[in-house]
């Protein structure tokens, strides 16, 4: 039975679907083997910075099952209506994958309300030139700000597509298979699955987050967005499994704008082939002021991240 959770294989690109949790851990061994973070080799100390970015506010804020914190800083603290909100930025080792990443999260409460994980440099890169456009274009309010144009995309993108015959995890030749109306590559030795796109019969895969435009999207993500009206957003990095973006959306009620970093994965529905978009942790970040604090903090990430020579993989 097929079902679960769709990732991203990090040979080919292509979506692929594990069928059980057993085969599902085998592939996150054999697709997640990063080059490990050497705390012993990288010192801190060299790039000066301030206190509040080193100090344990931040690491305290982490869920220690999936983050070990290398630095980074507590951008906001607020209590609303008896409740208690924490945003955090900043570079974290990931204990379940390997490697390192770069997250936003959001805490209420001390309960972990939200996260916009970033796992490569080029997708911190986008996020950071994403934000640049937006504070450029947009007022403290999210309105457009007076004489600017938004430089708008065609679209949503909708990946690219690779000839594959054979399986990327096994080698085996991979069978076609059709269940209602779908048509998959399907692997019957490790049980893989495949995307097919309809047009040319290939294998959908992802996109190389560095040939991003970066430019608006007005009115594509509707369907992803739940709730709220989106106003324009920005692509960052789009995978078949993975789509993340950052949106200036609209409240219907009462009606105001804010920011929002959004992070979907496909999931199956009903144990069919019908992979939907499941929005993953996010946010609201009202106050411009705020998005500023993240942006430098961001900034300063992508200097230490380079340094550690642990690149896109």
């Amino acid at each position: 039975m097929l079902g679960g959770k769709i990732y991203t294989c990090d040979k080919c690109k292509s979506a692929m679907i594990p069928t059980s949790k057993q085969l599902y851990s085998s592939k996150q061994d054999i697709t997640q083997n990063k080059k490990k973070f050497n705390r012993e080799d990288f010192d801190l100390s060299t790039y000066n910075l301030s206190q509040d970015f080193l100090n344990n506010d931040f690491s305290s804020c982490l869920d220690s099952e999936y983050d070990i914190g290398i630095c980074g800083k507590v951008v906001e603290k607020k209590n609303l209506d008896n409740n208690n909100y924490e945003l955090v930025c900043g570079l974290t080792e990931d204990v379940q994958r390997g490697g390192i990443h770069a997250i936003i999260q959001w805490r209420k409460n001390n309960i972990f309300y939200g996260k916009f994980p970033i796992d490569q440099l080029q997708v911190l890169r986008n996020v950071i030139k994403g934000i640049e456009v937006i504070i450029s274009d947009f007022d403290q309010n999210f309105q457009l700000k007076k004489g600017k144009k938004l430089r708008i995309s065609s679209g949503i993108p909708q990946g690219v597509t690779k000839s594959i015959t054979h399986c990327t995890e096994c080698d085996k030749h991979l069978k076609l298979r059709k269940e209602r109306d779908k048509d998959f590559m399907y692997c019957d030795y490790c049980l893989s699955v495949y995307f097919i796109d309809k047009e040319n019969g290939e294998i959908i895969c992802g996109i190389d987050p560095s040939t991003l435009d970066l430019s608006y999207i007005t009115d594509g993500y509707a369907h992803l967005v739940n709730y709220y009206n989106s106003i324009a957003g920005i692509t960052v990095n789009w995978q078949p499994a993975l789509h993340q973006a950052i949106l200036i959306v609209e409240d219907p009620k009462p009606k105001t704008r804010f920011f929002r970093f959004y992070h979907w994965t496909r999931i199956l529905r009903r144990n069919e082939l019908d992979a939907e978009w499941n929005s993953r942790g996010h946010n609201n970040v009202r106050d411009m002021n705020t998005i500023f604090k993240i942006y430098d903090v961001l900034k300063k990430i992508e200097t230490i991240w380079i340094d550690t020579g642990i690149g896109d993989d």
